[in-house]
């Protein structure tokens, strides 16, 4: 039971990460790599956790800085590039979960969010 352990890990750090909760996805992710230090899932998944957290740490500094346009464009890389279906990191985040992630919490979150840098600058018809 103990070596399904890490695969048990790796699916719940993405979920955890998907329902917007990133740095408690990331720990989970950590403890199935540790267990598991060999794992190309754990690797990928929490390269790809990484990758998504770090973007959007990214466009709320922007949007913190006011300056929303920078925002618009981080937030529509990470709805684009991280959380779309089929995408090089939505395949990454876990293959089950790959699919789940444009629909996911976090992605209508980071959809929000983008909206509103899109108000902010006056782009009405893109929010």
């Amino acid at each position: 039971a103990a070596r399904w352990r890490p695969a048990a890990l790796v699916a719940r750090g993405a979920a955890t990460l998907l329902a917007d909760d990133g740095k408690d996805g990331v720990a989970v992710l950590r403890e199935a790599l540790r267990l598991d230090p060999d794992g190309a899932d754990a690797k990928t998944t929490l390269k790809a956790a990484l990758r998504c957290s770090k973007r959007r740490a990214k466009a709320k500094q922007l949007a913190t800085a006011r300056d929303f346009a920078g925002a618009r464009s981080e937030y529509a890389a990470l709805l684009d590039e991280d959380l779309a279906p089929g995408g090089p990191s939505s395949g990454g985040l876990f293959p089950a979960l790959g699919v789940l992630a444009a629909a996911s919490p976090l992605a209508a979150r980071c959809r929000a969010e983008r909206g509103q840098c899109s108000l902010r600058v006056g782009d009405a018809e893109a929010a």
